[in-house]
């Protein structure tokens, strides 16, 4: 009976253990940081990659906040932009090339498909990548200088590549996904170049519902349609004040 016993617990512990498991995944944990030149940006941008999933937070330091909801603000020479953090995230598949906005809300979540998804296909086939003979250092790797160009529009792109780090399968630039590890790409908004360089990486564990929507979740395949569902909840919370028949509770003489 006892050596029944120790082979049920035996069982029940390898069966927690397996789910676990299967519940927990080693994933790719990307930090970047965008910037113009000349000015600062109080925003990071946290990716955690895993195969063609990719789990997007934007936040103001290069750690994501667990228990509070911050609204970051940018006031640059373009104006003032603010996004609102942790707990919302972008939920993006390179395979399919969707990419979704989710925000959690107490009794339900809302997910809001991005109509334009064409920047995340791979079009490294449409480039030619030279190296150049510059290096400089980002977060600590010896990073080398590589033009893209374009074969047909001659439209060049530069980005700084770290081959040391070709074992992490995430890229910076969606677009170049054949490069080497992108550290740094710049990217012209006008007249002016954003740079975006990465400033922490590693591999750790993560929980394989990060990879998920959460439970509840109201989806809206436009932005128009989301704006469409808060305006008929409006209306219906006003319809539904105003229908309420209360009885009238003052004392009659």
């Amino acid at each position: 009976m006892k050596k029944f016993l120790v082979l049920i617990c035996v069982f029940l512990v390898a069966l927690n253990f397996a789910v676990t498991a299967q519940q927990s995944v080693e994933a790719e944990i990307i930090v970047v940081k965008p910037a113009y030149e000349y000015e600062k940006s109080p925003f990071y941008f946290h990716h955690t990659s895993l195969g063609n999933w990719i789990k997007g937070v934007i936040t103001d330091s290069t750690f994501i906040p667990q228990n509070e909801i911050k609204t970051v603000t940018h006031n640059g020479s373009q104006g003032g932009s603010s996004v609102t953090s942790y707990p919302n995230y972008e939920l993006i598949n390179l395979e399919h090339s969707t990419h979704w906005s989710v925000s959690p809300q107490e009794s339900y979540s809302i997910a809001t498909k991005h109509s334009d998804s064409t920047e995340l296909a791979d079009s490294s086939a449409f480039y030619r990548f030279a190296y150049v003979d510059k290096f400089k250092d980002i977060s600590g790797y010896k990073c080398q200088k590589v033009v893209a160009t374009n074969k047909l529009t001659n439209r060049q792109d530069s980005m700084y590549v770290c081959k040391a780090l070709n074992s992490f399968k995430f890229r910076a630039n969606s677009k170049f996904r054949k490069a080497d590890f992108i550290m740094q790409f710049f990217y012209r908004y006008g007249e002016k170049v954003q740079a975006f360089t990465v400033v922490s990486l590693k591999k750790d564990v993560v929980p394989l519902s990060s990879f998920s929507f959460p439970k509840n979740c109201l989806f809206f395949n436009r932005r128009k349609d989301l704006e469409k569902w808060y305006e008929d909840q409006a209306k219906l919370r006003t319809e539904a004040k105003e229908g309420l028949d209360l009885p009238d509770i003052r004392q009659k003489k």
